[in-house]
């Protein structure tokens, strides 16, 4: 499902965007989202690569977290079609991948779909603000 996030009171100003895919990957996240909160930054979730496209379109975030693995659209065809968006700003957000998939090759599958940055999971939500904050510097 994916998710966005925003951040109004802390240096960091963002918005951001993640897809978690299925109810099951729902708690694993749980406590990404509370960690990404804790660093102050709002997340909203959505529940597929569609419904992602479509919220990313209409809130313009700053940072987009993308669950590979969801129904509809994957993350694979949703960093596409975001990056194709004739909107420039939305075109040129940051995306990072996040996937459970670790086969030889899944990194670089992600980055060829011109995600920013690719993470496997479990996440390491400290790693993620590093990541977060590099690519919005």
């Amino acid at each position: 499902m994916p998710s966005f996030i925003n951040s109004q009171n802390y240096t960091v100003t963002m918005s951001k965007a993640k897809l978690a895919r299925a109810v099951y990957l729902r708690f694993p996240f749980l406590s990404v989202q509370e960690g990404l909160t804790a660093y102050g930054y709002k997340i909203i979730i959505t529940r597929n690569g569609s419904e992602a496209l479509e919220r990313a379109q209409e809130i313009k975030p700053d940072m987009i977290l993308m669950d590979i693995q969801m129904p509809c659209m994957d993350g694979y065809e949703t960093t596409k079609a975001i990056r194709a968006d004739t909107d420039e700003q939305l075109a040129k957000t940051p995306i990072i991948a996040l996937t459970a998939l670790a086969m030889p090759g899944d990194k670089q599958r992600c980055l060829d779909a011109d995600a920013n940055v690719y993470l496997s999971k479990p996440v390491n939500v400290k790693r993620m603000v590093e990541e977060i904050e590099a690519l919005l510097a």
